[in-house]
């Protein structure tokens, strides 16, 4: 469930009226899991990205390494979601 049908179900469950949840539920459009996959690469990609040069900057090892680990990671996820697509 994406973040808008969810905040379209709390609405709805606290007497806000149904048609929210509907056009919510109307605008949005679905993901492939390839695409839901590729987002989430994105995000651990960029994630290693913005935290590796504070760490290497700072000369913590353990940081720099972290970060190496998430672009790795987001990195290798990001290919085999654009392979399945």
């Amino acid at each position: 469930m994406c973040v808008g049908a969810a905040i379209g179900v709390v609405l709805a469950r606290r007497g806000a009226v149904r048609f929210q949840l509907k056009l919510v539920e109307s605008i949005m459009s679905e993901l492939s899991p390839a695409q839901r996959t590729a987002t989430t690469a994105k995000v651990i990609l960029g994630t290693g990205i913005v935290a590796w040069p504070p760490a290497f900057m700072h000369g913590s090892v353990t940081a720099s390494l972290l970060a190496a680990l998430l672009m790795a990671c987001g990195g290798g996820l990001l290919v085999a979601a654009r392979r399945a697509d």
